[in-house]
């Protein structure tokens, strides 16, 4: 579907300060802060980042110079023990943080402060909701995921060759705690829905066909070949070494998970929303504060939603009474390649937005084996020290094209999850932030991008805001369809019965949204309330501009940039502040 992209930052796999990996204790005492702030959070960073070779990696392409040397392989595991650890690490670096002088602090520093108060006081808060969280599911799950991000993985010396054949050998140990956890998750009644296991297992099996061929052995292929100083003969063993790792250890991984997604489908009692599950109300609650980065209560959010739906609908009203909409318009660049419009989009963006100079960007395709179940299109994070060189993936069975295509990459690209990242991390961010996911700031912000670029496309004035508007109204749709299942409880029928409004009467699409939402909770509402988060701060930071609309709006969005990802309420605290700082010489 059109809005499962996502941004492949963070894996559960241990997930350093996301969950339960373990780490050495931070040589601070409660009473007394032994490192200033800067080096404590720096400390944190070293330590857990260490923990899990994959996101140290894709977090880092030069550890060493962290002062991070030989740490242990591994791609961590679910265990309950280890949650239960990180949870009291998590509650002792809370008390450290309160005994750092806020008011002492630069601004920068007490950013970072206010950023992990509210992260560690989240994680202490949702402690009860373990078993309630899902590590897979059809487009965001693990075992979509992890293919992808093995075979992107960068063999930036020869040494990197086998920490990567040890990790991938360690791939059925992983998936067999995922197992376990799931396992957990059926005994506390709390197992997914037939339809999501049904979808997870097909896309297991449509992963194992074509051993040969599959991403992971083709991928790894390309990555040998193009080092030119590796030894021919060497070349050739390693090759085999990944393919034999890959029927010994990945296969068998897969073949295993799919047999005990088959048995534990059995424990799937609850088909419909969170709701109806004991304390699901409570988790979904918890769930969208965290997936959004909004501090608004659901009964606000939906307040929030009906605002703009209401503003969308007198939006396209107008357009329709205006003028005609320009379909011709929509295959403007029907001949352009991918790279082209990225390239026209950087260009174009420099009238609203702060100037981004020295980025590389590849763009690459979903692997067959992965196509019928991945998003249509995806952003790799690069790591913090090689932001220069960025992936943008494209699924070809979603059959991007022309205006869709164009917005596509304005999402995932210029001004999207690319260029926001970059430049956020060129701002200086502390190193410890890329620890943390706030998917409401990732999210929200390319979908602003994305509406932004619709001004982009060449189209009159009321075409553009026709085919804005009804964008931004089919997120909404979904977004009041996530709320309505796991939090009001619809069901089918009610279900069809809003689609109706909208003349949507198929029951098969209505069911495809249905499963779709069942299987991804909050996954919509961070793409939207996100979007509409940055909106409400647009609106408030030029209401308090001096008048020059397009000055004020480039020096909005350089201010949110440099902020960096962060939950909306602290955002809100720091942009004027930050403005002040970013422009007082100027």
């Amino acid at each position: 579907m059109r809005y499962l992209k996502f941004l492949l930052c963070f894996l559960l796999l241990s997930l350093c300060l996301l969950s339960g990996c373990s780490a050495s204790k931070v040589s601070a005492t409660p009473e007394t802060p032994s490192l200033c702030f800067s080096d404590w959070c720096e400390q944190i960073f070293r330590e857990e980042i260490s923990q899990n070779t994959l996101n140290l990696h894709y977090t880092l392409k030069n550890p060493a110079e962290y002062g991070i040397t030989s740490p242990t392989i591994s791609l961590g595991s679910y265990n309950a023990d280890e949650q239960t650890a990180y949870l009291k690490r998590t509650a002792e670096y809370a008390k450290i943080l309160t005994t750092y002088d806020y008011d002492s602090l630069k601004l920068e520093d007490q950013l970072t402060y206010d950023i992990l108060k509210y992260h560690f006081h989240q994680v202490l808060s949702n402690r009860s909701f373990y078993y309630y969280r899902e590590p897979l599911s059809s487009v965001t799950g693990i075992q979509a995921q992890l293919p992808i991000l093995l075979s992107e993985y960068e063999f930036y010396q020869a040494s990197d060759i086998p920490v990567y054949l040890n990790l991938l050998s360690q791939v059925d140990d992983y998936y067999h705690s995922i197992i376990s956890f799931e396992e957990q998750k059926a005994e506390n009644g709390l197992f997914m829905s037939e339809q999501a296991t049904d979808a997870i297992i097909s896309q297991c099996e449509d992963f194992l066909k074509n051993p040969s061929e599959n991403m992971l052995i083709t991928t790894f292929n390309e990555r040998i070949d193009a080092m030119e100083d590796l030894d021919g003969r060497l070349a050739v063993d390693y090759k085999a070494q990944n393919m034999q790792t890959f029927i010994s250890h990945v296969i068998p991984a897969y073949k295993d998970l799919i047999a005990s997604l088959k048995e534990l489908k059995a424990y799937s009692s609850n088909q419909d929303g969170l709701c109806y599950l004991d304390s699901g109300t409570d988790y979904y609650e918890a769930l969208v504060k965290e997936t959004t980065g909004s501090s608004r209560s659901i009964s606000d959010l939906k307040k929030l939603i009906n605002k703009y739906y209401k503003n969308d609908l007198l939006c396209l009203k107008t357009c329709l009474e205006n003028g005609e909409i320009a379909e011709e318009a929509l295959s403007s660049y029907s001949d352009n390649a991918p790279e082209e419009i990225l390239l026209h989009l950087s260009q174009k963006i420099t009238a609203d937005f702060p100037e981004l100079s020295g980025v590389n960007y590849q763009v690459k395709y979903v692997n067959e084996n992965l196509a019928e179940h991945i998003s249509p299109a995806f952003y790799l994070t690069p790591p913090v020290d090689n932001s220069s060189e960025n992936v943008i993936y494209i699924n070809p069975s979603s059959n991007l094209k022309d205006l869709s295509l164009f917005t596509t990459l304005a999402h995932e690209g210029y001004p999207g999850h690319l260029y926001q990242t970059v430049y956020s991390t060129q701002s200086g961010l502390p190193k410890i932030r890329s620890l943390l996911n706030f998917g409401g700031y990732t999210e929200g912000w390319a979908t602003y991008a994305e509406m932004y670029s619709y001004r982009l496309y060449g189209m009159d004035s009321v075409s553009t805001s026709y085919y804005m508007h009804t964008n931004t109204l089919n997120l909404s749709l979904y977004a009041r369809l996530d709320i309505g299942i796991h939090y009001d409880g619809w069901k089918l029928p009610e279900i069809k019965s809003f689609l109706s409004k909208f003349g949507i009467t198929d029951e098969a699409s209505a069911c495809a949204i249905q499963t779709a939402i069942l299987e991804a909770p909050a996954n919509y509402l961070k793409y939207y309330i996100g979007y509409l988060e940055f909106c409400e701060l647009k609106e408030k930071a030029l209401q308090d501009s001096s008048g020059d609309a397009s000055q004020d709006l480039k020096k909005f969005h350089q201010v949110i940039l440099t902020l960096g990802p962060a939950p909306f309420s602290i955002l809100e605290k720091y942009m004027n502040n930050y403005s002040d700082v970013l422009y007082s010489s100027k």
